[in-house]
């Protein structure tokens, strides 16, 4: 069986953690107004914390970008800047730093809801000219794009030579020319298993690299955690990427593998490896398997298009409000001391989604080969993030802020991006009575309000069917779905376990957060 190299963060060359932290403490102690700061900001981050995290719209994007903003949130108050993971690099892009809280916050999301399969019938179809530069007229500079897919298990699915991959959401910022993206996936068979990752992978308790030597992983997570609640059986899968616009390239990427107590890296960014062993061991690890994920990069830089084909389909979309976590406990006691303590517009109760609906492709197109942008490998560099406050200076030597431009002395293979072939082939599920468990909103109806049933024919009918029906201005939209092998005995389990959300025992109709009733779903769904 095949050996895998421990887990080990990786950390940028900075000065020393504890030098630093150091004289910190020391001002402190000498500086009366510099210690009021810091106990006016420690009052305050307890409430930052809960409204940004339980402040989003439950969808896939939303809740990995608070993963990692909880994640780099801890690692600051307790270990310092140095302590960050390699995600950083990328994910800070989609990140703002709060100058009063002395932390990095969530910048401002505009959040999206469509069929993938959708938008790729548009690609292919040449619909939008293949010219990245374009974007920068599309995307607002410092906004978060994100597009999360409905019903992902009736999707196009990426067909690899070793498992397949199911796209759950695409995040995208702009800066400038630079485009900083995040796709999230389901793939099954999980890489590593989990047999191997309990055999072979060992996070270790402590992190040889200077300002990490208290991180410890979080003993209650165990190889459960890796999977996807909205696909059973497939393992979290997450690549970060950086492009720029202008010059049609790409400089890194980052496959950040979900193993439960932590993540595995794969990656082709040398410059994370600061020292032989790691050399050695972790690159030729990364080198080996990253071909298996070439597929999923390549279907991100193709759906850097996504802001044009919502703005192609303007006409299509349809504006629709879901309640945050916060709203389901908005009578809640820390709720409330957070209202106080930042105000009620730091609170957000609700989220908007920006939904395509009315239209279903052709499902006849079961296989499709799509080619992705031209864009080549940038060779000459790649970008380093730099403490707060500190400058740097761009490719021609243009001063900024937050990050610096260091050009490349090794020799670098030249890659490109290849083709890959999706497909749709419906999920069977073997069993007396199968079909499918559906979650279906409409927006004429409250926020939090979600319609929980089971249909024998696919989810879009039903949907079809019902928004015929009842007459609703909006109709009717699939947002999950999964297939079972005895759907009337299932649905009726799952409404007894929901019966505390249930509106009235004669309609299908639950009030409730909607990252709830999708956990209740997938914990009774066989992997």
């Amino acid at each position: 069986m095949k050996r895998f190299p421990k887990i080990r963060m990786p950390h940028p060359s900075q000065p020393d953690y504890k030098i630093v932290m150091a004289a910190l403490n020391r001002q402190a102690e000498m500086d009366v107004g510099f210690r009021l700061k810091m106990d006016e900001i420690n009052e305050k981050l307890p409430h930052f914390a809960l409204t940004r995290s339980q402040g989003g719209s439950g969808f896939i994007v939303a809740e990995t970008l608070r993963g990692y903003f909880i994640e780099y949130l801890n690692r600051l108050t307790l270990h310092g800047q140095f302590s960050l993971p390699t995600s950083f690099n990328v994910v800070q892009s989609f990140l703002s730093y709060s100058k009063s809280l002395l932390a990095f916050d969530l910048r401002e999301e505009r959040e999206h809801l469509l069929r993938f399969y959708e938008y790729f019938d548009w690609y292919t179809a040449n619909s939008f000219p293949d010219q990245p530069l374009a974007l920068t007229d599309i995307l607002p500079e410092g906004i978060v794009y994100a597009y999360n897919g409905i019903s992902p298990l009736d999707d196009f699915v990426l067909e690899t030579d070793n498992s397949k991959l199911r796209i759950l959401g695409v995040g995208m910022v702009r800066h400038g020319h630079d485009l900083s993206a995040i796709i999230i996936a389901g793939e099954n068979p999980p890489f590593p298993s989990d047999e191997d990752i309990r055999k072979e992978l060992k996070i270790p308790d402590s992190s040889p690299y200077p300002g990490k030597e208290g991180l410890r992983s979080e003993p209650s997570l165990n190889t459960k955690d890796r999977y996807v609640s909205e696909l059973p059986g497939h393992s979290r899968v997450i690549m970060l990427a950086r492009y720029d616009l202008q010059d049609s390239t790409f400089d890194v990427r980052y496959v950040n593998l979900d193993v439960g107590a932590g993540y595995m890296v794969l990656t082709d960014d040398r410059t994370i490896y600061h020292n032989e062993n790691d050399r050695d061991e972790m690159l030729p690890f990364s080198i080996e398997n990253l071909p298996r994920y070439s597929s999923l990069f390549s279907a991100l830089a193709s759906l850097l298009y996504l802001p044009a084909f919502f703005v192609d389909h303007g006409a299509r979309i349809v504006e629709t409000k879901f309640a945050t976590d916060l709203h389901t406990k908005s009578r809640r006691t820390l709720v409330n001391k957070a209202i106080k303590t930042l105000g009620l517009n730091q609170v957000p109760f609700f989220r908007t989604m920006r939904c395509l609906s009315g239209i279903y492709p052709d499902r006849s197109k079961a296989v499709l080969t799509i080619d992705p942008p031209a864009m080549d490998f940038e060779s000459s560099g790649y970008w380093r993030p730099l403490p707060n406050g500190e400058v740097g200076q761009t490719k021609d030597g243009t001063p900024i802020v937050g990050q610096t431009w260091v050009k490349r002395t090794e020799t670098w293979k030249a890659q490109s991006l290849s083709s890959f072939v999706i497909s749709r082939t419906p999920c069977l599920s073997s069993g007396e009575d199968p079909g499918w468990i559906y979650i279906m909103r409409s927006g004429s109806h409250h926020d939090d309000i979600y319609k929980i049933g089971l249909t024998r024919r696919t989810t879009e009918e039903r949907a079809k069917e019902l928004s015929g029906s009842t007459g609703v201005p909006t109709g009717f939209e699939v947002l999950f779905s999964w297939v079972v092998g005895d759907c009337a005995k299932f649905e009726q389990e799952l409404h007894r376990r929901l019966k505390h959300l249930r509106i009235n025992r004669q309609r299908e109709f639950f009030r409730g957060n909607l990252q709830e009733i999708v956990k209740a779903v997938s914990e009774m769904v066989p992997p």
